[in-house]
């Protein structure tokens, strides 16, 4: 009975090999099918295989796709194979730990997994390396445009017309995640910025400052007494608002940084996302 067992689990463990084998084979044709035959490839060719900075930027871009822009520690490229995803990669290599880049690639891989209503979806990402990840595939969010006030402030009106415009669909877009908040915060911009034709252009403005409001509860300016009445009411009554502010505050991101340009809304359902993922303190 022991040799007829031990014959037993040596044809099971082959298998067992045999079946792992398909199934890491099917996943990565998966993936091939998703993102592109470079998937299998694009590590041979990392920083973190040995590779210069340069090297492996003129690899992806004849390979994946064109950079659509980046920060000081990340690229984005779009994925010519399918438009529906990005890839974010580090710029500079790690030194005895992972640099900004490979921690940030982490990070929103993480961010997902813990807040998925409220991040992009990360997809795949490189095998970690010093405490990171080289590159990261995410999936392609619409980005808020429009007027921001930080940058009204020091630049100047710029087109109001056309700033008008995306503020409305802005609006629409933050009605439709934020249903019952969104009065109040109307009602917030109209406080801080009056009720003209173009009462709404710096929406995300008043979207901060009624955050603002919440977390920052030493202000002792009467506007801010009057603000944090409508805060509170946009806080109570809608839960999605709650979840973030509670995200915001937990996470210790910059309100400020909760902006046109960082925030946007996804593809297919149109859900609230926060984008950049380098935009809160460690």
């Amino acid at each position: 009975m022991g040799k007829r067992f031990s014959v037993f689990i040596i044809i099971n463990m082959r298998l067992t090999k045999k079946l792992l084998r398909k199934l890491i084979l099917e996943y990565l044709e998966q993936e091939q099918k998703l993102f592109g035959s470079w998937v299998e490839e694009i590590d041979k060719h990392t920083i973190s295989s040995g590779n210069s900075v340069s090297d492996r930027n003129v690899w992806i871009e004849a390979n994946i796709g064109r950079r659509l822009g980046g920060g000081a520690y990340r690229d984005a490229y779009e994925l010519k194979d399918n438009s529906d995803f990005i890839l974010k990669i580090a710029k500079k290599p790690p030194g005895e730990t992972a640099d900004e880049g490979f921690v940030m690639n982490k990070q929103e891989k993480e961010l997902f997994n813990q807040y998925p209503d409220f991040f992009p979806k990360v997809y795949t990402a490189s095998p970690e390396y010093k405490n990171g990840h080289e590159w990261i595939i995410i999936e392609k969010a619409n980005v808020m445009q429009g007027a921001s006030y930080d940058e009204y402030k020091f630049e100047g009106s710029g087109d109001a017309y056309k700033d008008y415009q995306i503020a409305g669909n802005n609006v629409g877009h933050l009605s439709r995640n934020f249903p019952h908040a969104i009065k109040y915060i109307i009602e917030i911009h109209k406080l801080i910025f009056g009720n003209d034709d173009y009462s709404q252009v710096f929406i995300m403005h008043a979207f901060q400052e009624t955050i603002n409001s919440l977390l920052l509860s030493s202000r002792r300016n009467p506007l801010y007494k009057k603000l944090s009445v409508l805060a509170v009411k946009a806080y109570n009554t809608d839960a999605k608002f709650q979840k973030l502010v509670n995200i915001i505050d937990d996470m210790d991101i910059a309100v400020g940084d909760i902006d046109v340009g960082n925030v946007g809304f996804r593809k297919d359902t149109g859900e609230f996302l926060i984008i950049d993922s380098s935009i809160w303190e460690d």
